[in-house]
């Protein structure tokens, strides 16, 4: 990329194609002054947003239930039955028939 000839150095915002705010058109020029209306980039600032850009939706905070005590935040879940002690109590209601 070549400097520019009135600052001398490149890149930067100047590389940017940018939406002047004041006559609401895209400055393909990539210049600090808008190509169509004069108005300079730095009072862009200034203006109030376009009108063709949408607001975007504040995000409303979700109410969050209060956290559980230590002792109750592991989900609760059956005890484990060994299989030896499953196969006992099998044959043994098996034999009781």
């Amino acid at each position: 990329m070549e400097p520019d000839p009135q600052t001398g150095h490149s890149g930067g915002l100047r590389s940017r194609t940018w939406d002047c705010r004041l006559c609401t058109l895209t400055n393909e020029q990539r210049n600090d002054i808008c190509g169509y209306c004069g108005n300079p980039r730095a009072a862009n600032h200034t203006l109030p947003p376009l009108p063709w850009r949408p607001r975007l939706p504040q995000r409303t905070q979700v109410p969050q239930p209060p956290p559980l005590p230590p002792h109750r935040r592991r989900r609760p879940r059956p005890p484990r039955v060994r299989p030896y002690v499953l196969a006992l109590t099998r044959l043994g209601a098996t034999e009781e028939k």
